[in-house]
């Protein structure tokens, strides 16, 4: 573990999730290796998830970006942000497990949208998601051929 990995686990084990808080979340820290080219800040992700036997690869998740800077021999933690948020929240900000529960809750109401039209995004790709506008053009487009067929029948009484 880099010196930057233990400053984010450390922030995390004693200000962010606390012991004498319960945050029903489990969580996992790993560093953004495209989050800076400058050697001396790092950027890492706090990803949150809530696995279950019946779900033990969760629907959606949540994610935090914390920033940590080299300055004079000290590794300090910058802030961090929460996802779909850009304001950078002061290491002391207090935590809240509702923003998770705001995120993922939206995550999986998309999702199930997302269904709707028949497209499955279990596990989502880099093929599916250059597929998804060929499959939603394609539903469109039968659409308006029932439509036309309507038009048509309706046309000959």
């Amino acid at each position: 573990m880099s010196r930057f990995e233990k400053v984010v686990s450390d922030w995390v084990s004693s200000t962010l999730l606390p012991s004498h808080i319960q945050c029903s979340y489990a969580h996992s820290i790993d560093e953004d290796v495209n989050g800076s080219s400058d050697p001396s800040r790092r950027l890492f992700k706090v990803t949150f998830c809530k696995p279950s036997k019946s779900t033990p690869v969760p629907s959606a998740s949540a994610h935090l970006k914390v920033f940590v800077n080299f300055e004079n021999n000290n590794y300090l933690l910058k802030g961090y942000t929460v996802e779909g948020k850009k304001q950078l929240l002061p290491p002391s900000f207090p935590f809240n497990e509702g923003w998770v529960d705001k995120i993922v809750e939206r995550k999986k109401q998309l999702r199930g949208k997302l269904n709707l039209v028949g497209v499955d995004l279990v596990g989502g790709s880099k093929f599916l998601d250059t597929r998804l506008p060929q499959i939603l053009q394609k539903k469109e487009k039968e659409k308006e051929e029932m439509e036309e067929k309507k038009n048509d029948s309706g046309d000959e009484e």
